[in-house]
C-alpha cells in the first residue's frame, strides 16, 4: 500500500509537468515548423522544462534506491514509458541510440558527432539533439 501511494505522489506532479511540456511544446514545433532555424530562440525554456521533468524523476529514483525499494523505481519507470516516452522520441542523437544501426548505441558516429558538438539537424529535433548534447551521459 505504501508503495501505491509514493508512485500515485509522483505521478500527479509528473502529468502536471508534462502536460504544460506538451502545450509549451505544440506551440514550439508548430512555429518551428515554418521557421526551422529559429530553434534557438527556444533552447533555454526548453532545457528548463525537460531539466524540470527529469530531475523529479531522478530525485524520486534515488529517494527509492536509498530507501531500498526498486520496485517503486520500475514502476515509475513502466509508468512512463506506457504513458510519455513517445513525447521525447526527437531528434536524430535520440533516434540513433535507439534505433543502434552499428550495433550499440554509443557507435562511432554519434561518438564523433557528439564531440564535434555540431547537430546537423533543424526545427524541434534541433531542440532536442542540442538538449541531448548538453545532458551528461
Amino acid at each position: 500500500m505504501k508503495t501505491e501511494i509514493m508512485i500515485t505522489e509522483i505521478k500527479t506532479p509528473l502529468r502536471k509537468m508534462i502536460k504544460l511540456y506538451l502545450k509549451q511544446a505544440k506551440e514550439i514545433e508548430l512555429f518551428l515548423s515554418l521557421n526551422p532555424n529559429e530553434w534557438g530562440k527556444f533552447q533555454s525554456e526548453f532545457n528548463k522544462e525537460l531539466n524540470g521533468i527529469f530531475t523529479t524523476i531522478m530525485n524520486f529514483e534515488k529517494h527509492c534506491l536509498l530507501e531500498g525499494d526498486e520496485n517503486k523505481v520500475y514502476k515509475l519507470k513502466q509508468f512512463f514509458v506506457n504513458k510519455f516516452r513517445s513525447l521525447f522520441l526527437h531528434g536524430q542523437y535520440i533516434e540513433w541510440s535507439l534505433r543502434k544501426p552499428y550495433g550499440y548505441a554509443g557507435d562511432f558516429r554519434i561518438i564523433d558527432d557528439i564531440y564535434r558538438k555540431y547537430p546537423t539537424t533543424t526545427g524541434f529535433d534541433r531542440l532536442f539533439d542540442n538538449y541531448y548534447q548538453m545532458s551528461s551521459i
